[in-house]
């Protein structure tokens, strides 16, 4: 395991990163509603670090508080082009409400990536999500944090 100073998002340069001051679990690209101070890091996407350093990639885990769909669009290319991919990744509604996505049309978007969802279940087991034909009211209740887990 290598540590690398950059955020990762759907752009390579820098990007506006809030820093909570009393809650470091809720740090992130999103305005918190908590005390925070904004500063400016570094920033790439997981296609380009991928390709910059011949990687091959197998599972993608991510808690990045409300940017998920910016890391997965700049991914697109690496989950295309990876035949067994496994990713763990938080699915908060609020939060994709706040970045002006409709929750329903993000997960409609995994899919189209060729990502099979599965919701993680309390007790570690997986519940096949069938987007077109799901009863959303069933999945959330807007500010749970609910674990999926992509499969391609």
């Amino acid at each position: 395991i290598k540590l690398i100073k950059k955020a990762v998002c759907d752009k390579d340069g820098t990007i506006s990163f809030n820093q909570t001051i009393n809650h470091s679990g809720s740090n992130s690209i999103l305005k918190p509603e908590h005390e925070f101070r904004t500063v400016i890091v570094p920033c790439t996407t997981i296609d380009m670090f991928v390709g910059e350093n011949n990687l091959k990639v197998d599972v993608i885990k991510m808690d990045v508080e409300g940017a998920e769909s910016s890391v997965i669009k700049g991914a697109e290319q690496t989950i295309r082009n990876t035949k067994n991919l496994s990713i763990s990744v938080e699915f908060i509604e609020s939060y994709i409400k706040k970045t002006g996505q409709d929750p329903k049309e993000y997960l409609r978007y995994l899919n189209s990536l060729g990502l099979m969802i599965y919701t993680i279940l309390p007790d570690g087991n997986t519940e096949f999500l069938d987007v077109k034909n799901y009863d959303w009211n069933k999945l959330s209740d807007g500010e749970s944090v609910i674990n999926l887990f992509l499969k391609k």
